[in-house]
């Protein structure tokens, strides 16, 4: 917040941050500018060499004085404000998603991850684990199964009514 007032008191706005940081090539992670009502990623590819080169960009020039980031930008080397945690059983933990392209044979796909982690777990530093949390295709081959069972059962019933009733397993 206090970044949005020295803008606004140097006649700045985040677009004119933006397209500094863009013009003079700063290699910045993907981050964000926050303004009270919006956030607006920010994601600059370039050669910035250390904090201190970070802090000297020249936004604007107002009456033959710069305006440098650091005037109206707290630059920082740090982590991202942390906006996702995962847990597992309480302990801190990094999580992953895969999904399925559309068209893509679910089960198919998570057999595959599964194949995958198994080759990666071989890999892992001592005392680290990796598992998986929650697998979705387990409803999916649960109800093929159980299809299957359906149809099966079917096929039983049908035969056993045309016994009962046409005394032979199967009509003419």
């Amino acid at each position: 917040m206090a970044q949005r007032i020295q803008l606004d008191e140097k006649g700045l706005t985040v677009s004119d941050v933006i397209l500094a940081l863009q013009k003079e090539h700063v290699e910045l992670p993907a981050g964000r500018l926050e303004a009270p009502g919006r956030e607006i990623n920010v994601r600059v590819l370039g050669e910035a060499i250390d904090l201190d080169t970070l802090q000297h960009i020249v936004i604007k020039e107002m009456g033959g004085a710069p305006i440098y980031l650091s005037d109206v930008a707290m630059v920082e080397d740090g982590f991202e404000d942390i906006r996702r945690i995962a847990r597992i059983n309480g302990v801190q933990a990094q999580g992953l998603a895969i999904r399925k392209q559309r068209g893509a044979n679910a089960v198919a796909v998570a057999k595959a991850a599964k194949t995958a982690l198994a080759e990666y777990k071989k890999t892992l530093p001592e005392g680290m684990i990796a598992e998986i949390v929650s697998d979705s295709t387990a409803f999916i081959k649960d109800s093929v199964n159980e299809i299957e069972f359906e149809i099966l059962l079917s096929v039983i019933l049908t035969a056993l009514v045309c016994w009962m009733f046409l005394d032979r397993f199967r009509a003419r």
